[in-house]
């Protein structure tokens, strides 16, 4: 007997068979079990996940010998005609090779006949949105008042694409993707049954490419067992697909922390000497801190990680989650960069001695995070970040103060008035003063994402709770344009701790918000307004409505 691809031999059979997609077969089956049969259904949703599967299912529900039932015998003729493709009750089009009038013409001819043998004449179209206009436009008479005999099947990848005259007129059915969870358990049963020997990571592996598609990872699962011969594991489903080993990526991660120049260029070698693509290094990378930063979040979660769940328990003590969040933003975005570098290798290269320079900037690590019950100085950076009497500021002294310790001289004279300002700085005073300072990048940000706390003497002192932002260029620069503005010294504090409660950007955020609310209601009150929109039988667009500067 010739092999049967495992997409095809284990192809749902029975409702109870359909997986992923409770919400549909749920409805279908109270359907037939109570008679309510709609004339036309139409299944969308993402390849894979059970479309056509549903649709047949569904045609031998309703062809069955035993009757209408929402399980049929799968042994009748009707069936297994229904089966193999095709019996004369039954027709199956493909609407990307049957597209025009002319092929709409002829379905709809035999949809005047009454059935051979079965109860109704059904017509599956599959990847209908692939229909001409003027085809779809053939059918729409039949498609609202069909025979009584007659019951039309639709299945799509593009459901925007087809009419909404087509759509008014059918019951719409959106499968959604698989989850990985459910994919790996259907693996599992499958190749169990057929006697192949596999790895539990290599089947997560599957999972993660098939996207939400239960077919994909059968086809996948397929080309890793003749590659395998008879057997999955990880290492040789990551040399079929020309996927990176894992240790490599942990290993690159570890000399970005490490600043060892001389090992990124040697990976960065490896890599193209082993025919594996820079991409592909750069999403596993991302794939390894997103491991790392969930990890922190939940507990044990290193031990379902697709890395090995030492190396994520050593990278989430090791990584603050400020520069884990920073760095996978860096690798997501700079990826797309490779291909407007010189060459591959080099804008490779130039991305990670980007993390590099993030990991100098934001070097504070997850376990030295200062916390209400942790006051232990990081000894390692003792040299940027020290401890001051918080009482001093009527603050307190639980949280990590980063200390600007220089003094920056001012040549400009400045008027009594400024520096009473100065002094007087508050809370509303300090987001007013941020959106006018003349500082940008990381520094601005720093300023954007911080609750004022209070001025004392020369010194004025905010709090943040993103520690990467509290690198020591940052504020210099800020405590440059703090003086650049009040032209005295400024001697500038940063705390770093969670709660933060009210940052400048939140708080001008609020203000432009309760401006926008107020503003809206002044226009929807206005009496010219309100005329304007009866006579027009108008509506008011919220969104539209802007400040003229």
């Amino acid at each position: 007997m010739s092999y049967l691809a495992l997409a095809r031999k284990w192809r749902p059979r029975f409702f109870e068979d359909v997986m992923g997609q409770d919400h549909v077969v749920k409805a279908l089956v109270n359907a037939l079990n109570s008679k309510r049969l709609h004339h036309a259904w139409l299944f969308s949703g993402p390849r894979g996940v059970g479309k056509t599967s549903i649709a047949r299912i569904l045609a031998k529900s309703l062809n069955c010998i035993n009757g209408i039932t929402s399980n049929p015998c799968g042994k009748c003729d009707s069936c297994i005609g229904i089966d193999v493709g095709g019996t004369l009750d039954y027709l199956e089009l493909d609407a990307a090779s049957n597209r025009g009038v002319d092929e709409m013409s002829i379905l709809l001819e035999q949809a005047n006949y009454t059935p051979v043998s079965g109860r109704f004449k059904v017509f599956l179209i599959d990847e209908v949105h692939m229909l001409t206009n003027h085809a779809f436009n053939s059918m729409l008479k039949t498609l609202e008042e069909p025979p009584e005999h007659v019951k039309f099947i639709f299945a799509t990848t593009d459901l925007h694409k087809i009419p909404i005259t087509v759509l008014s007129r059918c019951l719409c059915f959106n499968l959604r993707n698989i989850s990985t969870s459910s994919i790996i358990s259907q693996l599992v049963k499958i190749l169990e049954s057929e006697k192949v020997i596999f790895e539990t990571s290599a089947l997560d592996i599957i999972s993660r490419l098939a996207n939400g598609s239960i077919r994909d990872a059968l086809s996948l699962s397929d080309q890793a067992i003749s590659y395998g011969n008879n057997s999955i594991t990880e290492v040789s489903l990551r040399l079929m697909l020309g996927m990176v080993d894992v240790i490599k990526v942990e290993n690159l991660l570890r000399s970005i922390m490490n600043d060892d120049a001389n090992s990124i260029i040697k990976i960065a070698d490896d890599i193209i000497n082993s025919g594996f693509s820079y991409e592909e290094f750069l999403s596993d990378l991302a794939v390894l801190l997103s491991e790392v930063a969930i990890s922190q979040q939940i507990t044990g979660y290193e031990n379902n990680a697709s890395h090995n769940s030492r190396n994520i328990s050593f990278f989430k003590h090791e990584i603050s989650q400020d520069l884990l969040n920073l760095l996978y933003a860096v690798v997501v975005n700079s990826s797309q960069e490779l291909d407007r570098a010189p060459d591959h290798y080099i804008g490779f290269i130039m991305i990670c001695l980007r993390l590099v320079s993030l990991f100098k900037q934001g070097n504070i690590r997850s376990d030295n995070i200062v916390n209400p019950s942790d006051k232990q100085l990081i000894d390692n950076n003792k040299s940027h970040y020290d401890f001051v009497d918080l009482n001093d500021i009527n603050e307190s002294n639980n949280y990590l103060c980063i200390d600007q310790s220089s003094d920056i001289d001012c040549n400009s004279s400045v008027s009594n008035d400024f520096v009473f300002g100065f002094q007087e700085l508050s809370v509303d005073r300090w987001v007013t003063l941020v959106n006018r300072l003349t500082v940008y990048g990381f520094a601005l940000e720093l300023a954007k994402q911080s609750e004022f706390i209070k001025v004392f003497e020369n010194t004025i002192v905010i709090k943040v709770a993103i520690s990467t932002l509290a690198s020591q260029d940052n504020i210099e620069r800020l405590q440059n344009a703090l003086c650049d503005y009040f032209g005295v010294n400024v001697k500038l504090n940063v705390l770093v701790g969670a709660d933060v409660n009210k940052t400048a950007y939140e708080i001008s955020k609020s203000s432009l918000a309760y401006e926008k609310d107020k503003l809206i209601e002044l226009v929807k009150n206005d009496v010219f307004v309100q005329d304007l929109v009866d006579d027009l039988d108008g509506e008011i667009i919220s969104s539209t409505i802007s400040k003229l500067e």
